[in-house]
């Protein structure tokens, strides 16, 4: 039987995706626990309205990080150069929420802490996307 998921099940797949299971469990399981719905020309048109309606959804996120070229980071910086803080994910995340970015430790794609002044490039993941961005690290004020 063919179902659309309607949420992401482990092992089975992800949310809107088309899967053939056995009869017994779609009846049983899936269907009762609104988990998915079966596939026919109604849901199969619903389908495709709320794929529509996620990739605008996702477009409209990724605008702010399309926009975004560059973030300024402040460390602390002792009186002849030495760096006292490293520029972590959990930093960056902090400040690009404060910028109103809804992302998460997972969206940055950083090898190692900053732990230099000046530029470096800081790649970001989000919506099947990558973004680089510069990161200016400059000793706090």
């Amino acid at each position: 039987m063919k179902i659309i998921l309607l949420q992401d099940l482990p092992n089975l797949g992800k949310k809107f995706e088309i899967k053939e299971v056995k009869g017994g469990f779609a009846r049983n399981f899936l269907l009762p626990k609104k988990l998915a719905l079966p596939l026919n020309p109604k849901t199969k048109k619903w389908l495709k309205k709320m794929i529509k309606e996620r990739e605008e959804k996702e477009r409209e996120k990724l605008k702010p990080l399309e926009n975004l070229k560059k973030i300024e980071i402040e460390i602390k910086v002792g009186p002849n150069g030495e760096i006292f803080e490293k520029v972590t994910k959990n930093k960056i995340i902090n400040l690009l929420k404060q910028m109103g970015l809804p992302l998460q430790k997972e969206n940055i794609l950083l090898k190692k802490s900053l732990d230099s002044l000046g530029t470096h490039k800081i790649q970001i993941q989000f919506g099947g996307k990558v973004f680089e961005i510069e990161a200016i690290v400059k000793p706090k004020k």
